[in-house]
This record gives structure tokens, C-alpha cells and sequence, in this order.
């Protein structure tokens, strides 16, 4: 029989490539291997977040949240009131932290030889500057 998901939800305030602490809570919080990639990154130090671990207290899920309404709001230097930041987009770097070197590799081959075969492909011409140029547009793509 499964065991109920436990959630979670903080402020981060420590965070490496494979996981994070949240505030109030002790330990590190290590993202699960078994994860979905979608559905797992770590946060940057400061983000609010609410987070699912499994039966084993790993991370299944990380979804951004808002800070709870006395944290919220910030006041500036004439004492008025200022809304908070808005939730970073999906970053980069939260997805490189899951890809390892060898999965990096065969990726960066791979729009290499798609980026190849679009350019030689359409007209036989092309260059390398080129096809460098469209490999790094795919790869942005591809780890998105």
C-alpha cells in the first residue's frame, strides 16, 4: 500500500545541484531520481515553493508558491507599500541540474547533426559559424 505524499512549503534557503532546504524544515531535501524531469528543479535561495516527497522523503515534485501574506509585502525607503516580485520562469540552470555530462553530449550531437542536415540539406551550402549558430538554438530549445 502507497503512503500518503507529504507537502511542503518555504522559503529556500539553501540550495546545490541535487537539492535544498526550506526554512523551518531540517535536512536537505534531494531530488528524487525517479522523478519526471518536468517535474523536479532546484530553486534558487529566496523562492517560495511547494514541494511533494515521496514515502522515502525524496522530491517528486517542486512548483513555485506564493510567500505567505506578512512576508509578501515589502515596504520601500518612504514606508509605502511594494508588491512582491513575481515567480521566476523556468530557468535553464534548474534543467542543466538534471542533465548529466553523457546526456549533454548525445544531445549536443544530436542538433548538431540536425542542424547539418537542415542547413546542407535545403541548398548544400553552409558553414560552420552556421551550423553552430542553429545547434545552440536547437539545444535552447531542447533543454527548455
Amino acid at each position: 500500500m502507497a503512503s500518503a505524499a507529504t507537502i511542503l512549503e518555504g522559503k529556500v534557503t539553501v540550495a546545490n545541484g541535487t537539492g535544498f532546504k526550506l526554512g523551518e524544515y531540517d535536512g536537505w531535501l534531494n531530488l528524487s531520481r525517479y522523478a519526471k524531469p518536468a517535474d523536479v528543479f532546484v530553486p534558487r535561495v529566496g523562492e517560495y515553493v511547494r514541494v511533494q516527497l515521496d514515502g522515502s522523503s525524496f522530491v517528486r515534485k517542486v512548483a513555485p508558491a506564493e510567500a505567505p501574506s506578512n512576508v509578501q509585502k515589502m515596504h520601500n525607503a518612504q514606508g509605502e507599500t511594494a508588491p512582491a516580485e513575481a515567480s521566476p520562469e523556468p530557468r535553464r540552470e534548474a534543467i542543466m541540474s538534471q542533465v548529466d555530462a553523457k546526456d549533454l553530449r548525445i544531445t549536443r550531437l544530436a542538433v548538431l547533426n540536425t542542424a547539418t542536415a537542415i542547413l546542407y540539406g535545403n541548398n548544400g551550402r553552409g558553414n560552420a559559424d552556421e551550423v553552430l549558430e542553429l545547434a545552440a538554438k536547437l539545444e535552447a530549445w531542447v533543454l527548455r
